[in-house]
């Protein structure tokens, strides 16, 4: 059964082009020809990913590593290649946009990346992008953020198409950005907002969802009302996710190595599961928390006790919550459709969830 995890068509909508490089690309890219990465970096081979505090170090190995344009547009194209050996069919990249010297220098050079890979040139995976806000840096940096998103989204259209607000969640409120939210949903473009990744700020989500409405959610650890958490707030902006159908982007390794869950059996995938709300299983940071999306699979049929069926039903659902056209989504449940056809003896009819 395990084999047969790399072989679903899968979609991928939650992956941050930083955290998803791979050891393999980090060592080739700390030898890079262009003289743009320190020779300091700390060595790969003693870091345990198993452990948290080491898997933040990662995130710092790999910010120094990705110094230059050609760097970046290189880390791109392998990120992009190990996600279709992967199986996925559909990839939703987003990352930060650096000043590498400029922000359009290391958007351009992310850009060059996704057109550069074959497994894209191919057909074998689509690759679209989203821009992230980070919460740390402002408003100011926000806005500049989706005025260059909204200009290159004209300039290449169908590739960017929409934006995620993430990044430390201490730093500011969500409601800081409602203006740089609205601003690129008022030029067709989609937004994902990581929400609900700490406890005890019901309130904070509530007031930014009864003006911003994202059209995903990231996360939302602390939005569930299971592990006796009480908080009328938060059971307030559950019920508006749950009227208005938000999709949950659920990144089980992350939240298990990051201990925001306590394990995968008490993850709060299967919350939102028994209430029919959809979820879409995603990596997060692949490269930094050691997963694919085949194992995120595998983990949610064995260590969460997700059942096949359940599993066609949130490939389904992910398919749905992409951002790509409506044309483009018919051609997905096709494809997953004529798969299930394939192997009637993995997937039953839907009926359970």
């Amino acid at each position: 059964m395990d084999r047969i995890y790399p072989k679903i068509p899968k979609i991928e909508l939650h992956a941050h082009l930083s955290g998803s490089v791979s050891h393999t690309t980090l060592r080739r890219l700390q030898n890079f020809g262009d003289g743009t990465v320190p020779v300091s970096l700390p060595t790969l081979d003693g870091i345990d990913k198993s452990n948290i505090h080491e898997c933040f170090a990662l995130f710092k190995v790999v910010h120094q590593t990705l110094q230059s344009p050609a760097v970046v547009e290189q880390a791109t194209t392998d990120v992009i290649e190990e996600f279709a050996e992967d199986g996925v069919v559909y990839l939703e990249l987003r990352t930060t946009l650096r000043p590498l010297p400029t922000r359009r220098d290391y958007l351009d050079a992310v850009i060059r990346g996704i057109n550069s890979a074959s497994s894209r040139s191919n057909g074998r995976i689509d690759v679209r992008l989203l821009s992230s806000i980070d919460r740390t840096l402002g408003l100011d940096v926000a806005l500049e953020v989706v005025d260059l998103t909204i200009e290159y989204k004209n300039r290449w259209p169908g590739l960017i198409l929409g934006v995620d607000l993430s990044g430390n969640p201490d730093f500011g409120t969500l409601l800081d950005f409602v203006p740089a939210l609205e601003r690129a949903r008022a030029h067709g473009i989609k937004t994902t907002v990581h929400l609900a990744e700490l406890p005890n700020q019901g309130r904070e989500w509530f007031e930014f969802l009864t003006v911003h409405m994202p059209d995903r959610i990231g996360h939302g650890t602390f939005l569930s009302n299971s592990g006796g958490i009480t908080d009328p707030y938060a059971s307030k902006a559950r019920s508006l996710i749950q009227q208005a159908r938000i999709p949950i982007e659920i990144c089980l390794t992350s939240n298990v190595k990051t201990e925001t869950v306590a394990d995968y059996r008490s993850h709060h995938l299967l919350y939102w599961l028994q209430l029919g709300h959809p979820v879409c299983i995603c990596t997060d940071d692949k490269g930094v928390f050691s997963c694919t999306l085949s194992s995120e699979l595998k983990q949610a049929v064995n260590l969460c006790g997700v059942s096949m069926s359940q599993l066609y039903q949130m490939t389904a659902w992910s398919i749905d919550a992409a951002f790509c056209s409506e044309a483009d989504k018919r051609k997905m449940h096709e494809q997953l459709t004529a798969f299930q056809a394939e192997n009637p003896e993995i997937f039953t009819k839907i009926s359970e969830v």
